[in-house]
């Protein structure tokens, strides 16, 4: 909330902040720092949720995320998923859909964790 004031008041301000928190995103994601990537991506829904943040990063994040299939990309990326799923359904649902197609295929990677298979089942049991 005190992010989204700062932002009606002084976008600029708004703009650094949201660049500094991708920037953070791509180290710790590179990095392969999961609690890190995680903490940037809850901070990132939560932009979205005050209107500071436009849906189109959160969807070239996910796409981002689902490329590599890695136990840790695809946890991350269902996470976001399940953050922020209204807000990126209602202005993109045909980018939504093509991202739950992806997840669905993924079902069935066998490089994948059984850990990572089970939440990709909750997500689209729910």
């Amino acid at each position: 909330t005190l992010v989204s004031v700062i932002n009606r008041k002084v976008p600029e301000i708004g703009e650094l902040i949201l660049q500094r928190l991708i920037i953070t995103f791509r180290h710790t994601y590179q990095r392969n720092d999961k609690t890190n990537s995680l903490s940037a991506i809850k901070f990132l829904s939560h932009l979205i949720d005050q209107n500071v943040l436009h849906d189109r990063i959160l969807l070239q994040i996910l796409i981002l995320l689902l490329e590599n299939k890695t136990n840790n990309s695809v946890q991350l990326a269902i996470k976001l998923i399940n953050e922020c799923e209204q807000q990126l359904s209602q202005p993109n649902p045909r980018e939504l859909d093509l991202i739950f197609t992806t997840l669905r295929n993924l079902l069935h990677e066998a490089s994948l964790a059984k850990h990572t298979q089970y939440i990709i089942e909750v997500l689209f049991a729910e």
